[in-house]
Parts: C-alpha cells; sequence; structure tokens
C-alpha cells in the first residue's frame, strides 16, 4: 500500500495497532520462566521443524 500510495521518497506509515494499556504483558513476552516443560518442548519443536523448512526452501532456490 505504501509503495502505492506514497507522496514522496522516505514516506512512513503508523500501525494501527496499539500495545495494551497494562504493561505485564512485558512479563510474559519471551519469559522461560512463566512457561511450562511442556509449553517450551513445544516451542523448540515448532522454532526446529521452521529451520528445516527455511533451510530446505533455500537449498531449493540457491542450490548446494
Amino acid at each position: 500500500r505504501v509503495l502505492e500510495c506514497a507522496p514522496a521518497p522516505r514516506t512512513t506509515v503508523q500501525s494501527p495497532l496499539m500495545w495494551a494499556e497494562d504493561p505485564s504483558w512485558k512479563l510474559d513476552y519471551s519469559n522461560l520462566e512463566r512457561l511450562s516443560v511442556e509449553q517450551i518442548s513445544r516451542l523448540r519443536e515448532e522454532a526446529e521443524a521452521a529451520r528445516i523448512t527455511a533451510r530446505e526452501l533455500r537449498m531449493k532456490s540457491v542450490g548446494a
């Protein structure tokens, strides 16, 4: 949208999303101490699957 409608170079757009008024969300963000062992394990599995997918896509596009 910005590329199509920008009136000049270096145009920026402000996101309509707002942070929560309550700052307690910061305690949960990337805080392993607040996750269970099962949640950490699931997140690690998801991250590993994403790394494998990214590597496969890279290999297909640029080769070995």
